[in-house]
């Protein structure tokens, strides 16, 4: 039997075909020595089935013109029945082909599909049950109408787009599709179709993120076949919504030129808001002052949560924009995004995932949710992250450009992780496979792309997220190819030949991972090394006043004296929290008494700092009652970045009930840092 996982690789290798091993391992990320056994087995089979067997020279791979050519005629001589699928895509399959049916159908027709035993097939039913229950959708047998679906229209096509999104993300994507058609006696034109939709989009000037469009026609392809029209779930404001979006007009010309089906209002709008959901927000092209004011309340109140302030707004709201436009209609209309990266961004952006979150109240509002989903969250967390970089000098400058059909989502990841690990590069952005071909070749030198592109300039394969081996592969060779300057880092694999002369090495790719691991964690070391809320507030940095007929301005100027008195601020930082205050109000009023005073870094921050007061009489910020407070806490941040962790502890404890009572009520310095250094351990 066939390994399903050997037929990805040929599939990505054709792809591909020619490439160094190291550069397809970093895209599948897998390791060059399992990588290399598995080019081995698949050139086995390969020459078993009369075929030429892929080259393999000097660390880099060719693929034969003729096994290219030769593709279609390889899955045929492969057969379904040599193919092994993995249990989820059994799952996808059973309900795609459920989803679609034209008659009954028994338990022998999902085993002569997946070619499999009665056993498996009933284990995959059970398992399929309990993931369709999660959409609440049923997956019914009774012996009269055989095994059919049951539930709301609109849950069931959310359940297909699901199954379509999974199966298209492994290389066996279309030929699995196009399997479920046939077995109907149907046809799938997926590439007519995403061709119609590109070209009516071009007209109107839309930009549709690539890769997502082909999940977006693969369900709307599979809900033609399933021949079941939708019933109207829009309220009215939804309707105007879809019928003012120019994507309407592409929706109407869907359904009558490419299926010559008659007009259906429910229908164009359902695929309408498809197309929303991967539409890449424009600003010249796709005004809409609802999303402009959502855009600028998001930044604001991440400015207030962080205590921040970006400096090229302008750019971020531009930015922001083309994210804020198609997250609002995915999550209008209940599209789940798969984001497959949301934990490890939760892990390893913590403090920021937090604040980010806080940040998109004013879109859960207006939306109507009780949360919006992590997923979304991640990826705003990313492009926020974007804007925390520092200011580096530059030597030698090099352009370089990102390619990434997934989307600006993905995008946006991508570059974050290439702008940390190479500060010297000078980026020109994302741009689609299409767009590559009006740039001129002078205004860049390297490409790092998600997707393999025939180019005579150095080309990169990368993921959006790069695990520690992956980025020290990256480095080297883009360090060795354009001899960059500026980054401390040794070569990973002239250390492994060092070692193997002096050494036996009981597991050589542990010991890879490892030393890849310890050199190329700096950006890593800055995140976990920033300071913590102990480090900050520390007992030379608490006060307590009993003062009487204290003012405001007196208050702020008191607590920021242990910063003054150890030289992490001037004077003029004081002034000009004051004067902030006076211009554009008790910005710093948190709530419930407390302050938290602070200004930009250039006013007179020399270091990263922050103080505790505590007041036994409250002072009235502005001089208005309502601003009352009797807990200040200074800070004096040196970047948009290094006080997040300290911020992100702070919250934690105000937000507490229980903690924000016996912060008040502590009347000894000792007591202020055991309620700090409690709620940290209990992190």
């Amino acid at each position: 039997m066939f390994d399903n996982r050997l037929l990805a690789l040929l599939n990505h290798m054709i792809q591909m075909p020619h490439l160094d091993i190291w550069k397809l391992s970093v895209f599948l990320n897998q390791s060059v020595k399992s990588l290399e056994s598995d080019i081995h087995e698949l050139n086995d089979t390969l020459e078993k089935l009369g075929f030429l067997k892929i080259a393999i020279k000097d660390g880099e791979y060719q693929v034969p013109e003729s096994l290219i050519i030769q593709k279609i005629e390889i899955q045929a001589k492969l057969k379904n029945s040599q193919i092994f699928l993995q249990e989820d895509e059994r799952q996808h399959l059973i309900y795609l082909y459920t989803f679609i049916r034209k008659e009954n159908i028994s338990n022998y027709h999902y085993q002569e599909l997946l070619q499999v035993s009665k056993n498996t097939t009933l284990s995959d039913i059970n398992k399929l049950r309990t993931k369709c229950s999660q959409y609440n959708i049923y997956l019914k047998y009774t012996r009269s109408n055989g095994y059919y679906l049951e539930g709301e229209e609109l849950d069931k096509r959310r359940m297909a787009a699901y199954c379509i999104s999974s199966i298209l993300q492994t290389a066996i994507g279309p030929w699995a599709l196009n399997y479920i058609a046939k077995s109907w006696n149907e046809e799938l034109k997926l590439d007519q179709l995403q061709k119609m939709i590109e070209n009516l989009a071009g007209e109107l000037q839309i930009k549709l993120v690539e890769d997502r469009l082909r999940d977006v026609v693969g369900l709307i392809y599979f809900i033609y076949l399933r021949q079941k029209r939708v019933k109207s779930s829009f309220t009215q404001e939804e309707k105007e919504v879809l019928q003012n979006s120019s994507m309407n007009q592409i929706s109407s010309k869907i359904l009558s030129q490419f299926f010559h089906l008659p007009y259906s209002e429910d229908e164009v709008g359902f695929i309408t808001r498809l197309l929303l959901g991967i539409a890449e927000g424009n600003t010249s092209l796709y005004k809409d002052e609802k999303f402009y004011q959502l855009t600028e309340d998001i930044i604001n109140t991440m400015e207030q949560v962080a205590m921040i302030e970006f400096e090229d707004k302008e750019a971020l709201r531009e930015s922001l924009y083309m994210h804020v436009v198609p997250t609002f209609y995915r999550l209008l209309f209940g599209m789940k995004l798969e984001n497959s990266m949301v934990n490890q961004i939760k892990r390893e952006h913590k403090e920021l995932f937090v604040f980010v979150k806080q940040a998109l109240v004013p879109l859960q509002k207006m939306l109507k949710m009780e949360e919006i989903p992590d997923e979304e969250i991640a990826y705003f967390t990313i492009h926020f992250g974007g804007q925390f970089k520092r200011e580096i000098k530059k030597t030698k400058t090099y352009h370089a450009i990102v390619i990434c059909p997934n989307g600006i989502s993905s995008s946006l990841i991508l570059i974050s992780e290439l702008k940390q690990l190479f500060p010297q590069i000078h980026w020109l952005g994302e741009h689609s496979v299409n767009e590559l071909k009006n740039l001129s070749e002078e205004s860049y030198d390297m490409i790092f792309s998600t997707v393999y592109i025939r180019t005579d300039k150095k080309l990169y394969i990368v993921k959006p997220i790069m695990n520690q081996t992956t980025k020290n592969y990256l480095l080297q060779n883009v360090m060795n190819d354009f001899k960059l300057t500026g980054l401390s880092t040794f070569n990973v694999q002239d250390l492994m030949k060092i070692i193997k002369k002096h050494a036996i090495l009981i597991d050589e790719e542990k010991l890879y991972k490892d030393l890849s691991k310890r050199i190329i964690t700096q950006h890593e070391q800055e995140r976990d090394e920033l300071p913590m809320l102990e480090d900050l507030i520390t007992e030379d940095m608490i006060q307590f006043s009993s003062a009487e007929g204290l003012s405001w301005e007196s208050a702020i100027k008191l607590s920021s004296r242990p910063l003054i008195k150890k030289k992490y601020i001037e004077e003029s930082y004081t002034d000009a929290i004051i004067d902030s205050i006076r211009e554009h109000g008790a910005y710093i009023d948190l709530g419930q008494g407390i302050a938290i005073p602070h200004a930009r870094p250039e006013t007179g921050v020399n270091q990263l700092g922050m103080t505790f007061l505590k007041l036994d009489r409250s002072v009235c910020l502005l001089d208005e009652p309502n601003h009352a407070v009797d807990m200040i806490i200074t800070l004096a941040a040196i970047d948009n970045k290094s006080h997040l962790k300290a911020l992100s502890q702070l919250t934690k404890i105000l937000s507490d009930g229980d903690r924000l009572k016996a912060l008040k009520a502590a009347k000894t310095k000792q007591e202020v840092l055991t309620i700090i250094k409690e709620k940290q351990e209990v992190n």
